[in-house]
């Protein structure tokens, strides 16, 4: 036997050895410590002991040789080994890392006792070869390809984490036996349509997603997809918004069931047209909302699947929770009492698809406080004075939590404002307040003074032979002028209910009265055509104004005392000095009868409202039109200035009341409630109420802003 240069002679007699020279290589002290130069050197048939270490760079052989590692610990070889074109390579106990093992076109290899860690595992092309009792971990593709007409025995191999098959086998002869495969991203063991595998026990162990024949000699490989799944079922089988479970009944198949395949909304078009699922039952996390069809098929442990092979059930997810709004029966923003009926428009989609359909519903005053689950329905009653909330007058909110067949929950509000009302027997002529109290006048000629926070009657004053169309209390509250239609004045004294004076006078009904801003003197209008000036405190009148020529309805002071407004019939409305008793203006814009008068608390506006529908701004000292708020509409029958002077209201014969913006002449807000003509509007001393009366026997106290 002949060594070489670099060769150690205590080592001639390795056993096992083949005929010819060894070469010794060593990272150090050896006159080779490049694996690649000592092949270049060797001579085929040569043996190359390799000395623990690490040997960076690729190998190529392309003679044969024997490589083994010599000593406790193996020798690595940083990189590939490739084996092109020869036979007669022997590799035993090498560790290959960060590459893998290359075969091609050789025959007569033998890979022994090695450990392959890296990303290429072993390739064997158009090659015969043993590989016995090797490690192949971390291989980014198959852990061993058997391929192009190649030949293997693997017998006693370890196989793990491959990225795909651990062995793969296409067009070739496999023998496998006592192997082991873990955790494979693919199978266990593949083979196509033209691989031959035998071997006896193939797999002593399998885990994960894994397939391989056990036992017998010659074992065909499963090459028939699996039959359709049956029993197909869904959970919940109802609209859900949550993840859905799909589970069937496995057919018989030879390799057993791996996997399913399934698709939503449409059929398949391949095998591989869907998501793979793992798992009887395997869950859709969040499937797409509506009702959709789920096509399933199944693959086997060989990898066959067969998507016409499919079976199908119908998946129904809604996540989106219902929409809607909510409002009182009559779309009014104000009611006038706690017991009130909700009107409820609801939608329900699952994405943009209909969705599971509202269910139920639930209400609340206050968003915390709730009331019972109850079926859904366009229509309900509710009480503002439970679930959190009050029967007293102010702003409401009544909240409404939706909740739809999938169990999504949505919260729809409205904004309502409680009126507080006062009923009467008779209809309502006119109102005044002053502090605490409001009056209004009826047909019979009864007066009615109550306290507007309780409702109750404080005093009832009688009198009148007629009915009572006008009512005014003095600036101090203290005494209460009405006017008659049977033609008189009377003052009352608030405190004891009692009749002070009767003015007489008129020769027709009394339909307007004023104080003066001192409260010394009164204003009266009547059917005579005429306005009376007369002294509170002795009951005489001191002054007749003439110059209308019709009724007159409507009388108002300046705040200053100094002008009087009167409206008539006459469609005038005429601006009085009180302490000559001249003219000063006459207005002739309306177009119908003037219903009511109103200064502006600093006097620089006068308000007028007529038959014809118009509600007129006037500039106070020059009489000038300054503003048409209303040109054309229903009768308007009253006019009133906020205390603070920014807002004035209008009371028309439909029952509708609307104020207004001073300034801009802007809507502010329309109070809905009566059902017949209001005759009558008044504002309390803080302007956060106003007072309505009219012909449906009413008082409503709405709150408005001050």
């Amino acid at each position: 036997m002949r060594v070489r240069a670099g060769m150690v002679v205590g080592l001639l007699l390795w056993a096992g050895l083949a005929q010819g020279t060894t070469w010794i290589v060593c990272p150090t002290e050896c006159p080779y410590a490049d694996l690649a130069e000592a092949i270049a050197a060797a001579a085929p048939g040569d043996t190359i002991l390799v000395q623990p270490g690490t040997y960076p760079g690729d190998v190529w052989l392309k003679k044969p040789l024997d490589i083994r590692s010599a000593g406790d610990e193996p020798g690595v070889i940083e990189g590939h080994v490739y084996v092109l074109g020869t036979g007669q390579v022997t590799l035993h106990g090498l560790t290959v890392r960060s590459g893998g093992i290359h075969l091609e076109d050789s025959s007569g290899v033998l890979i022994a006792d090695c450990a392959v860690e890296g990303p290429s595992g072993i390739v064997i092309r158009s090659a015969s070869v043993t590989v016995r009792d090797t490690a192949i971990t971390g291989a980014a593709d198959h852990g061993i390809l058997v391929t192009l007409g190649s030949r293997a025995l693997i017998a006693g191999c370890t196989i793990s984490g491959a990225g795909k098959d651990g062995i793969h086998i296409a067009a070739s002869l496999a023998d496998l036996r006592d192997n082991e495969v873990q955790g494979s991203g693919g199978y266990g063991i593949w083979g196509d349509a033209h691989a031959t595998v035998s071997g006896q026990a193939t797999l002593a162990s399998l885990s994960g997603n894994a397939r391989g024949t056990v036992g017998g000699t010659a074992l065909a490989l499963d090459r028939d997809p699996p039959a359709a799944p049956a029993g197909l079922t869904v959970s919940p089988e109802e609209w859900t918004a949550g993840e859905i479970s799909v589970a069937w009944v496995p057919p018989e198949d030879l390799s057993g069931i791996a996997a399913a395949w399934y698709t939503i909304g449409s059929a398949p078009q391949g095998p591989e047209d869907g998501t793979r699922a793992v798992g009887n039952p395997f869950l859709v996390a969040s499937p797409p909302e509506g009702k959709h069809v789920v096509y399933v098929w199944l693959e086997d442990h060989a990898g066959n699947r067969n998507e016409k092979a499919c079976a199908e059930a119908l998946l129904l997810a809604d996540r989106t929770p219902p929409s809607g709004e909510v409002a009182e029966s009559s779309g009014a923003r104000h009611v006038f009492s706690p017991q009130i009926t909700l009107t409820i428009e609801a939608r329900d989609l699952a994405g943009t698809e209909p969705g599971s359909g509202v269910a139920s519903l639930r209400l609340s005053n206050d968003g915390r406080t709730w009331g019972p689950w109850q079926p859904f329905a366009p229509s309900v009653a509710w009480d503002l004075a439970g679930s959190g909330g009050s029967a007293a007058p102010g702003a409401k909110t009544v909240v409404i939590e939706l909740r739809d067949q999938a169990g999504n929950v949505s919260r729809i509000t409205t904004e309502l404002i409680l009126v507080p009302s006062l009923a009467s027997s008779e209809p309502i002529l006119c109102l005044a307040v002053a502090g605490n109290l409001l009056a209004h006048g009826s047909p019979s000629g009864t007066i009615r003074v109550v306290d507007p926070t309780t409702g109750k009657e404080v005093l009832a004053l009688r009198g009148h032979t007629g009915g009572v169309y006008a009512l005014a209390f003095s600036p101090d509250g203290k005494t209460l002028a009405s006017g008659s239609n049977d033609n008189t004045v009377r003052l009352w004294d608030v405190a004891t209910g009692k009749e002070v004076r009767v003015l007489r006078g008129h020769t027709g009904g009394v339909w307007t009265v004023a104080f003066s801003p001192d409260g010394k003197t009164l204003a009266s209008g009547s059917s005579d055509a005429t306005v009376r000036l007369w002294t509170v405190a002795t009951g005489k009148a001191w002054r007749t104004l003439s110059g209308h020529t019709g009724v007159v309805r409507a009388v108002a002071f300046s705040p200053d005392g100094k002008a009087l407004a009167s409206g008539s019939d006459d469609r005038t409305v005429r601006v009085w000095e009180v302490a000559s008793g001249r003219l000063k203006h006459t207005l002739t814009d309306h177009g119908g009868a003037v219903r009511s008068v109103a200064f502006s608390p600093d006097g620089k506006l006068l308000g007028s409202v007529g038959a014809d529908g118009k509600a007129l701004l006037w500039d106070g000292a020059t009489g000038k039109l300054a503003r048409t708020l209303v040109p054309a509409g229903p009768e308007l029958r009253a006019v009133a200035f906020a205390p603070d002077g920014e807002s004035v209201a209008t009371a028309s014969a439909a029952g509708t009341i609307v104020v207004w913006d001073v300034a801009t002449g802007e809507e502010r807000d329309t109070l809905q409630g009566h059902t017949a003509q209001v005759n009558a509007l008044a504002y309390t001393a803080d302007g956060r109420t106003l007072a309505s009366g009219g012909a449906d026997k009413v008082v409503r106290l709405w709150q408005v802003e001050p």
